[in-house]
């Protein structure tokens, strides 16, 4: 009996969104519960930015020159370096949730409280965001095995789910999302590769210094030099290789060390593939002017 089955795939739908979110990193500095029964004012700037959420009382809090009420089962994102004053009245007691954290690259830390506070930086919760708070602070208290990357990832949801709230049709999205520039990401990378050619450096240790997926990376890479950021890498190493050959300095074995190939064999066939000569050759070039012009002509091809 045969049996005709139908395969149906789905395009998939480019998500702007998910691809910013992807080419961040979290990086939370503290959360906590602050309570009290005392009616109390204050005055404070916040360092990093400061997520509000009251399970009891509420605050009336001012955020530079606006105004906002914050009851039961309201949040509120605070920005870094803002001037907030908040008055605590008319309750017997006040209880919040607060998360403070940082994200990295912090060169999109404006585009992302652009789209966590917009329309307004104070909403009034669902039954999914207030889940997620509370299972954070479940992860914090229990502290099992992985606790932390559980309550990062959980973090980056409940970010996700305030814009969702926030919007929900996602027009106001701006245009930097389709249109992000990744020619800061590239110079920024190709420096910090510069900067480590005589190290032990991957593009994964790359990738987590900047804060950003390697994915990311690659695409930025490839969309700005048309190459990856591993043939940066290794073009980058192929030319610090040739000025110490040319220098006379060291041996062969010696760079090959000083810029962490796995072999001396791995270096000398890396290098004839690339300028299709051996490093001896080359050396050997260099250190003869008069046959400098005649050698490398004979190799072009």
């Amino acid at each position: 009996m045969l049996i005709q089955t139908e395969k149906r795939t789905t395009k998939s739908m480019e998500d702007k969104l998910s691809l910013f979110f992807n080419s961040l990193t979290f990086r939370i500095n503290s959360l906590g519960i602050w309570s009290s029964s005392i009616s109390k004012q204050a005055s404070y700037t916040s360092n990093d930015i400061e997520i509000v959420f009251y399970t009891k009382g509420g605050s009336y809090t001012q955020i530079e020159d606006k105004k906002y009420i914050c009851s039961i089962n309201h949040l509120m994102i605070l920005k870094p370096f803002g001037l907030v004053t908040s008055i605590n009245e008319d309750h017997d007691q006040y209880e919040y949730y607060y998360i403070h954290f940082d994200i990295l690259p912090s060169s999109n830390t404006q585009h992302f409280l652009d789209l966590l506070t917009y329309p307004s930086c104070v909403i009034m919760t669902n039954s999914i965001i207030q889940n997620i708070i509370y299972a954070i602070f479940e992860e914090k208290r229990q502290m099992k095995l992985g606790y932390q990357g559980i309550i990062n990832a959980l973090l980056k949801q409940l970010c996700i789910e305030i814009i969702r709230i926030q919007g929900k049709d996602f027009k106001h999205i701006p245009e930097f999302l389709e249109n992000h520039d990744t020619s800061t990401i590239v110079s920024e990378a190709m420096q910090r590769i510069n900067n480590h050619i005589y190290d032990t450096y991957s593009i994964s240790s790359l990738a987590v210094e900047m804060g950003i997926s390697e994915s990311y990376l690659y695409k930025s890479f490839k969309s700005v030099l048309d190459m990856s950021p591993s043939n940066y890498m290794a073009k980058r190493k192929m030319l610090e290789a040739k000025k110490l050959l040319a220098s006379g300095l060291y041996t062969i074995s010696e760079i090959a060390d000083m810029l962490n190939y796995s072999s001396l064999y791995h270096f000398s066939n890396s290098f004839k593939k690339v300028e299709k000569c051996t490093p001896r050759q080359y050396q050997k070039a260099m250190q003869s002017p008069q046959n400098k012009t005649s050698f490398f002509e004979s190799n072009k091809n």
